[in-house]
């Protein structure tokens, strides 16, 4: 594929592009896992909205605005039938990815340096075409070339994925970007005024102490904000271009370029049975069965701030406002992190808690048994057949298990996908971690990427161990190497509390605390 890609190194187009590119190559922006973006997720919404989806395991994929892989090249390397093509406009940006894809050895992905509104694809086709992160920090006239391309090089049934920021959600963090903007000036390097506008919003927010909207507004940015990078910073408030628009806007203006919208990749928050019944029976007589409208409204009522939007070519798209299709299920494969609810309390109560701690209740015996192999399988997936335990259900018992699904599904407790994945367990004497897991823990980077295309945090004992795991070594090679970097002091474990007093360190405890969180988070290879 990277044949056909012509003549993808920038040209002079302007004082804006020429700024971006300056300001990523002198902070790059963390380039991440974006599970949004997975081709096999994306597949599956498409075949709930019942919309045939295009070839994944050897298929073409383009990124526009890959920045240094992290979102492209785990799917290289998840699906080496499949061809994979990034673009990006900082110099910074590509030389990493490049350095990183020669570090894994993958011979079916190509990064390019370019100009979205001058980049020649020649005639090449793409069956998913993702841009994550651009959209709404980029001018219109580049916005515009966003639309053309995946007019132009989707194929017949290809599905684009594009995020942005919306409105009128978006209103609420533009409060936080002009007190970036003010504070982090325009002297000195991009790093330099990054770290000055965290401050600032540290600063103010340490002394909003009241209950009102402003003050929670900016405790909240300023606890997420110091978690953040300063490239994060860079991107998302002092960038020069900041362009959310609302969803009819951007809806209108797919339309005009050929493309149609399907859903969110984000099923959970763009389905208005979601929320409160008062408010998503309001939703349904505003938008009088306009697909458009009902997502306006969505945004309306909930303020939602970002939205990932997949489109197909103009006229495959559905026309109902929810046109779901349940018996797609059937040929889709699941993942749930759920657990068993073990609060005293809940003794007596056959429930179960998602990854955020919601509760999970199960209707019946059938949704119970549905919800218990959905944990015991995780965080590998499991079918339809495996769900329902082989059995050659009642069409009274198979719709059971499509609502319990399809529940779980659209709160965001499970997620749906076109291709399966089965992952280590952990219980192998010789465990083998994935092998971008290990780069990026040999990289000594804050986040993982996992298989289920997600950034898990990193901390130094996994950061040590993971590279190590390629199969050759036993548990207790792994746990030598723990206790060598314990004992030399290049390893710095605190203490661990269980209840009091502190417990001393014990190579064995942290390597089985490592190998549980890395098969817990699907990190390992089975």
């Amino acid at each position: 594929m990277s044949g056909e890609v012509a003549n993808a190194r920038s040209r002079t187009v302007g004082r804006s592009q020429n700024r971006t590119a300056s300001e990523y190559d002198n902070l790059p922006y963390p380039s991440l896992p974006v599970s949004s973006c997975h081709p096999s997720s994306l597949a599956a919404s498409l075949s709930l909205f019942n919309v045939s989806p295009p070839r994944i395991v050897d298929g073409n994929v383009l990124e526009l605005g890959c920045a240094s892989g992290g979102n492209l090249i785990p799917l290289a390397a998840q699906f080496p039938n499949a061809s994979f093509v990034g673009i990006d406009i900082s110099e910074v940006h590509v030389t990493a990815a490049r350095a990183r894809i020669a570090q894994l050895g993958l011979k079916n992905i190509a990064i390019h340096q370019g100009d979205l509104t001058i980049v020649d694809l020649k005639k090449s086709v793409f069956d998913f075409i993702l841009c994550h992160g651009v959209f709404s920090w980029v001018p219109r006239q580049t916005q515009d070339a966003v639309f053309s391309l995946c007019n132009k090089h989707l194929s017949p049934e290809g599905a684009a994925v594009i995020s942005f920021n919306v409105l009128p959600g978006w209103h609420l963090r533009r409060v936080i970007r002009d007190i970036c903007l003010l504070h982090a000036g325009t002297e000195g390097k991009p790093a330099e005024r990054a770290r000055r506008a965290r401050q600032a919003i540290v600063d103010i927010a340490s002394v909003a102490r009241g209950s009102d909207l402003y003050s929670t507004l900016l405790r909240k940015e300023a606890q997420q904000l110091v978690q953040r990078p300063l490239g994060y910073i860079m991107g998302e408030f002092l960038a020069e271009t900041n362009l959310p628009c609302h969803f009819t806007e951007f809806y209108v203006r797919a339309k005009q370029s050929g493309l149609g919208y399907v859903c969110d990749a984000d099923i959970s928050a763009a389905l208005p049975d979601n929320l409160a019944p008062a408010m998503a029976e309001t939703i349904h007589k505003l938008a009088r069965g306009n697909v458009g409208a009902m997502q306006q409204q969505i945004d309306l009522f909930t303020g939602r701030p970002f939205r990932s939007a997949i489109l197909v070519r103009d006229g495959r798209q559905p026309q109902a406002v929810q046109p779901i299709d349940p018996t797609k299920l059937r040929a889709l494969h699941f993942a749930g992190e759920l657990s068993p609810d073990r609060r005293p309390e809940a003794k007596a109560d056959p429930a179960f808690v998602d990854a955020g701690g919601r509760k999970v209740t199960p209707g019946d015996a059938r949704s119970h048994a549905i919800l218990s192999r959905l944990a015991a399988a995780f965080p590998s997936t499991v079918n339809m057949s495996e769900l329902m335990h082989g059995e050659q259900p009642s069409v009274e018992g198979e719709q059971a298990a499509f609502k319990t699904l399809l529940n779980l599904i659209f709160k965001g407790q499970a997620a749906a996908f076109a291709t399966p994945l089965r992952v280590g367990r952990g219980e192998q004497a010789n465990l083998i971690a994935w092998s971008i897991s290990r780069l990026d823990a040999a990289a000594a980077q804050p986040w993982i990427t996992s298989q289920h295309h997600r950034a898990i945090r990193n901390f130094a004992v996994l950061s040590l161990l993971l590279p190590h795991m390629d199969g050759t070594r036993t548990r207790e090679d792994l746990q030598a190497v723990l206790e060598t970097a314990i004992l030399n002091g290049s390893l710095k474990v605190p203490p661990r509390k269980n209840g009091t007093p502190e417990r001393p360190v014990s190579a064995s405890r942290e390597l089985n605390v490592a190998i549980g969180y890395a098969a817990r988070n699907g990190l390992l290879v089975a």
